[in-house]
C-alpha cells in the first residue's frame, strides 16, 4: 500500500478560466473520463459547451462539486486571493487544488492551513503568490507538489512564443492590433 493516489477516471474536475488552455485541459481530462464543470467571466454558448460536453456551475457550487479545481485564469488585482480560506472551507476534504496560472490567485498563508489541516487531500504549485520566494510551510508538507512554472518549458512551446510575439509586433507595427493582447479588459 506504497505510493498510493486518488484515480482521476469518474472524478469531476472543475476549471476556473475557460480559455484555450483552460478548453485543451478539458480534452485531457476526457482521456480519464472525468466529469467536467466550469465557471468563467463570460459562459460559453450552448454549442461550446456541448461540444466540451461540460456544465457551467458558480463559483461556489463549482468549489463545492469539484474532486479537483484547476486554476487558468489570467491575473487581475481584482482577482487576488480568487481562492482563499472561504473557497478552501467549500471543497471537499478528499479534493485537490491546482495552480498552473497566477500566484496570487491563491491566498498561500491560506492554503498552507488547508493542506496541514487536511482540510483539503492536496494541492500542485506550479506559480507562486510571492514569487520567485516560495511560502516555507509550503516545502514541508507532504500532501503539495511545487514546480518551477515549467509548463512551457518545451523548445516547440518556446519556439511558438517568440513566433507570437514578432507576429504582435510586426501586426503594431504595420498599424493594426496585436493578435494576442493581455492587457484587454472585458
Amino acid at each position: 500500500m506504497f505510493h498510493l493516489g486518488t484515480e482521476l477516471r469518474g472524478k469531476t474536475l472543475g476549471i476556473f478560466g475557460m480559455g484555450n488552455i483552460g478548453k485543451k485541459v478539458v480534452q485531457m481530462a476526457k482521456a480519464f473520463d472525468m466529469k467536467i464543470i466550469y465557471h468563467n467571466r463570460t459562459r460559453l454558448s450552448n454549442e461550446e459547451e456541448h461540444l466540451l460536453d461540460c456544465t457551467y456551475l458558480d463559483k461556489e457550487a463549482l468549489l463545492q462539486e469539484a474532486d479537483v479545481v484547476s486554476l487558468h485564469m489570467s491575473f487581475h488585482p481584482s482577482l487576488k486571493h480568487f481562492i482563499g480560506e472561504k473557497e478552501l472551507a467549500l471543497m471537499k476534504p478528499e479534493a485537490f487544488l491546482l495552480n498552473l496560472a497566477r500566484g496570487p490567485l491563491v491566498h498561500e498563508d491560506a492554503l498552507v492551513c488547508a493542506l496541514a489541516n487536511k482540510r483539503i487531500a492536496g494541492a500542485g504549485l506550479d506559480v507562486f503568490e510571492f514569487e520567485p520566494s516560495v511560502t516555507e510551510r509550503l516545502k514541508t508538507l507532504d500532501n503539495v507538489i511545487l514546480t518551477p512554472h515549467i509548463g512551457n518549458a518545451t523548445v516547440e512551446a518556446r519556439r511558438n512564443m517568440a513566433e507570437m510575439a514578432a507576429d504582435n509586433i510586426i501586426s503594431v507595427l504595420h498599424g493594426g492590433e496585436p493578435k494576442t493582447p493581455i492587457n484587454v479588459v472585458e
